[in-house]
């Protein structure tokens, strides 16, 4: 009886293992396609993730070499709009030596306003024959300098040129200097 009971109770016991493993192999084959499908997904998303890391350091990678290329750009043409203001400072500088140079030889006072009535040049003579250091002159005005002018026939003749944009002559004695000047007068609208 021993062994029936034991016998009996070994195949129900292969028969609980059967239903047990009839149950699992449909999970445990469920499970592995679910892990297979996952390892699959996980791998694309790790691929697209690379492949948009990878596109991403290349798009930042052409920006720098852009940016490099436009400054070393803007550096050669600030280099170039350096040198040609650095020449044409140049020429201006020697223009207006020369131009001074060609005033200063003329034995006549010579002055230039603006129109603001400021001198823009005196030469040497205007100087001496004003007690005048003519650099110094250089954008004052001349009446704040002459006042003693203001309203003489020299003054009138100024803003009547100015006015008219015709060419004055104008010979006339200045008390304050106690001379005899003679004026030619040619004004432009600056």
């Amino acid at each position: 009886k021993g062994t029936y009971e034991t016998e009996t109770i070994s195949r129900e016991f292969d028969k609980i293992k059967i239903t047990e493993y009839m149950l699992l192999k449909p999970g445990e084959q469920t499970g592995k396609k679910y892990f297979l499908t996952a390892n699959k997904v996980f791998t694309l998303a790790l691929a697209g993730m690379l492949i948009l890391l990878a596109v991403f350091i290349q798009k930042v990678r052409t920006e720098i070499i852009a940016k490099r290329k436009n400054a070393a750009l803007l550096q050669k043409m600030n280099a170039q709009l350096e040198e040609k203001v650095l020449e044409r400072t140049d020429a201006l500088e020697k223009s207006k030596h020369l131009l001074s140079e060609t005033f200063d030889r003329i034995t006549d006072a010579f002055v230039a306003l603006d129109e603001n009535w400021c001198y823009t040049y005196m030469n040497k003579k205007a100087g001496e024959l004003f007690n005048r250091n003519p650099g110094q002159m250089i954008g004052k005005h001349i009446w704040t300098e002459f006042p003693e002018g203001v309203n003489q026939p020299f003054y009138n003749a100024y803003y009547k040129a100015m006015e008219t944009q015709q060419y004055i002559y104008l010979e006339e004695y200045y008390p304050p200097y106690d001379n005899w000047f003679e004026n030619h007068i040619y004004p432009s609208p600056n």
